[in-house]
């Protein structure tokens, strides 16, 4: 299978592999070859695949993902790798995040907004405590 991963700043991934887990809008999804054709969105958490190359890992946040005839595309609203992510930052996210989400009303705008900011930091924030780059 081919995987090909976009962001509007830049492409990320161009490889052939085995297997590919992403963060479906609705749950995990997993791709393996000669997977059915399908279209959907993703949510925030990592991205990870598996070839001949090796293991890979991506955070990512929004975007879709196609899957055509072992032609898998993903165009992420925004990813990075482990190896970018300023961990520090992303705590202070997670803590402001969380500082917010306390004294707005859930059903507000700006009460989505912190909790999809604090899903990025903490998906940043695992990604990189798992993979051990600390």
């Amino acid at each position: 299978m081919h995987l090909s991963v976009l962001t509007p700043e830049r492409p990320l991934v161009d490889s052939e592999v085995t297997e590919v887990y992403a963060p479906g809008s609705v749950g995990q999804l997993g791709v393996l070859p000669d997977h059915i054709t399908f279209l959907a969105t993703l949510g925030t958490g990592k991205l990870t695949y598996r070839g001949d190359a090796g293991a890979g890992l991506l955070v990512i946040s929004g975007g879709v993902i196609e899957v055509v005839n072992n032609e898998i595309t993903i165009l992420a609203d925004s990813a990075v790798t482990p190896e970018e992510i300023d961990v520090s930052a992303a705590r202070q996210e997670l803590v402001a995040a969380d500082n917010a989400l306390a004294s707005l009303d859930p059903i507000s705008e700006a009460y989505a907004a912190a909790q999809a900011t604090r899903q990025w930091a903490l998906a940043r924030v695992g990604a990189v405590e798992r993979s051990g780059s600390l």
